[in-house]
């Protein structure tokens, strides 16, 4: 079973993204590739506003990035 880092980093690089740009789509301003590699090696978990930021920047169901569940993409 995938963690939601693995999620968000699978996500993110299928986008063909960089932490940095991940970070500066969802409107994080300075240090926000350091607090995308947090999300994604385990170290924190992004908190529910981020969450909605992080799956509309990359395409992805929300529940998907923070659960697993259902399909990854949105229709």
């Amino acid at each position: 079973m995938s963690t939601i880092g693995d999620r968000i980093k699978q996500a993110r690089e299928s986008a063909g993204l960089t932490q940095q740009q991940l970070a500066d789509a969802i409107g994080i301003p300075s240090y926000g590739r350091q607090r995308v590699n947090h999300w994604e090696s385990g170290a924190r978990a992004p908190g529910r506003a981020y969450l909605a930021k992080i799956a509309e920047a990359l395409d992805k169901h929300p529940a998907w990035i923070e659960f697993g569940d259902g399909l990854p993409k949105v229709d």
